[in-house]
């Protein structure tokens, strides 16, 4: 179960990543794009850069 708050905060990621894949520059030659992601237990989120796969 989350708290209100932390669905919005989620939420809020997931647009922020969307807009960040908008603008990963892409060749002739598309490959998938892999976005880590880690939750700690204090809550706090860390993404780390994206990487082609």
């Amino acid at each position: 179960m989350f708290k209100s708050s932390e669905v919005d905060k989620m939420l809020r990621t997931a647009y922020l990543l969307r807009e960040l894949g908008d603008g990963v520059a892409m060749s002739d030659n598309e490959s998938d794009v892999a976005i880590e992601i880690v939750r700690r237990r204090d809550g706090s989120v860390v993404v780390f850069p994206a990487l082609a796969a």
